[in-house]
């Protein structure tokens, strides 16, 4: 199957659920973008646009946990990164839905697919290294 955005093992952070939610966030972005190239309707766009946010937003919550879990000291820098994030991912999409041709979809895939790829890459690395590096301050449910 055609992928416009291939994932590439480089961005794995060594963390299963953390590494699969990535590349379910990849696939997302790819239906996305096959569906506009495919001419689906405004509902479906509209559709894979909210299951999107509504998995990113459970990404980002895992993430989350995890960081304050071993209390991860730039937590809060990286939590604004995610709430900056789908506050313009929901805006975008409540564009879409108010006029779908304001919305250029294939310009959208590209802004999330470069958000991603450079979020793993700087902010949720220098995480995974800390937490390899520190056990976790509250290890006693383990």
């Amino acid at each position: 199957m055609y992928e416009k955005f291939d994932w590439d093992d480089r961005l794995l952070t060594g963390i299963k659920d953390i590494d699969n939610d990535h590349i379910k966030l990849f696939s997302f972005i790819n239906n996305l973008l096959r569906e506009a190239e495919g001419n689906k309707s405004h509902a479906v766009i509209s559709a894979t646009i909210s299951e999107l946010i509504d998995y990113a937003s459970t990404h980002f919550e895992r993430e989350e946990n995890y960081m304050e879990k071993w209390g991860y000291p730039d937590f809060e820098q990286h939590q604004a990164q995610h709430i900056s994030l789908t506050e313009e991912v929901i805006e975008i999409a409540e564009n879409f839905e108010k006029d779908p041709g304001s919305v250029d979809i294939e310009w959208f895939a590209e802004f999330l697919i470069d958000w991603l790829i450079h979020h793993i890459n700087v902010r949720d690395l220098a995480y995974v290294e800390f937490l390899k590096s520190h056990p976790p301050e509250d290890s006693s449910d383990e």
